[in-house]
């Protein structure tokens, strides 16, 4: 049996077991910003990871894609990628005017061809919108020439680098053997601009873990359509701040009258209407 001290030693072990907290947040000073104010508040901060959906999903992705010989997504890597396509393509047919600067031409077109990317698009559902525009028209030929450079920028990519949409697949795979993780709870700081391939990544963190959203006014008619609205579709609620370690640095009641407007700006407007 058990002495007195290894007894004690385990009691102390129990109440000293931290459950981590991973944070997300939309922003690098978010991140820095809100333990930072926690801990301001004399209260013991530890086992609280803040970081954003990406720096996440990269700690995540990091073990399962070690050894695969990816090369690195740095900034502009796009941007470069999609300027060598339109030159080796001689522009893929999309007749620009004569003596049209380069550069902003690749830099908006890696933002198309990204966002396609990030939104979960695989090249071959862009054949459908060719196949449905008029035959001959402009726009044929504009979605021909998207379709020809969005296969390719995907090939380029595609188990040869680990971009945001490589890190984040790979994250959904890490989850299962994130040891670091096992007992925490997910609280999502405030809205989030996600694309498609991020939003699949925060519905495989609450199939995995407890996620929630803090509580924020919003009018009905936005909600469906909002940040709030696709993660309560994948299971996502929202919770008080007094529920969560966040609690202390709660925002004070608004007063009724702004409440009142914050939350009806947008819905129909009721009474009778004036002279």
């Amino acid at each position: 049996t058990a002495g007195p001290a290894e007894a004690g030693a385990r009691i102390v072990s129990a109440a000293l077991t931290l459950r981590p907290l991973v944070l997300l947040t939309p922003s690098l000073a978010a991140a820095v910003e809100l333990p930072r104010r926690l801990a301001s508040t004399g209260r013991a901060l530890a086992g609280v990871y803040p970081m954003k959906p990406l720096d996440l999903a990269r700690a995540l992705a990091e073990p399962v894609l070690l050894g695969q010989g990816l090369l690195p997504w740095t900034s502009g890597h796009d941007a470069l990628l999609a300027s060598r396509l339109l030159a080796e393509s001689g522009e893929a047919g999309l007749r620009l005017p004569e003596g049209t600067p380069r550069t902003p031409v690749a830099a908006a077109l890696a933002r198309t061809l990204t966002a396609l990317r990030r939104g979960g698009i695989a090249p071959e559902q862009l054949a459908t919108l060719v196949a449905g525009a008029p035959p001959g028209s402009d726009d044929a030929r504009r979605l021909a020439s998207l379709k020809r450079l969005y296969r390719d920028f995907h090939g380029a990519l595609e188990g040869r680098t680990a971009d945001p949409a490589t890190l984040f697949a790979a994250a959904r795979e890490g989850l299962s053997r994130a040891r670091w993780l096992e007992g925490a709870e997910v609280l999502v700081a405030d809205d989030l601009e996600l694309d498609v391939v991020e939003v699949e990544f925060v519905a495989a963190l609450a199939a995995a873990l407890p996620v929630g959203v803090l509580r924020r006014a919003l009018p009905p008619s936005l909600r469906p359509a909002s940040f709030r609205g696709r993660l309560a579709a994948r299971g996502v609620a929202e919770v008080d701040w007094s529920d969560t370690p966040l609690a202390p640095l709660a925002p004070p009641p608004l007063p009724a009258t702004i409440a009142r407007l914050r939350e009806g700006l947008f819905e129909e407007s009721r009474g009778s209407a004036l002279e």
